[in-house]
């Protein structure tokens, strides 16, 4: 669904910026007792790496790039958002 929206968006012909999150942090909150209690965090994906990153992270860029001179299409992947 994501790949079909931002295809649109790049048909469109107007500039456009994906941030592409690839986890947020804040997701593991809710298995905090199990990492404290085993010392790691167990999920299943075998060896997958995993880039996380933290909402107030992305907002940042993503106010960054909102107040930049819509000139140029990008996408910016975690974890190097950078615009």
């Amino acid at each position: 669904m994501h790949g079909y929206a931002e295809l649109k968006l790049e048909q469109s012909g107007i500039p456009y910026t994906h941030l592409r999150a690839g986890e947020f942090m804040h997701s593991y909150f809710r298995q905090v007792p199990s990492i404290v209690a085993r010392g790691a965090i167990f999920l299943p994906m075998e060896d997958a790496k995993i880039a996380s990153i933290d909402v107030d992270d992305i907002a940042e860029v993503a106010a960054t790039v909102l107040t930049l001179p819509a000139t140029r299409t990008r996408s910016i992947r975690s974890p190097v958002l950078r615009p």
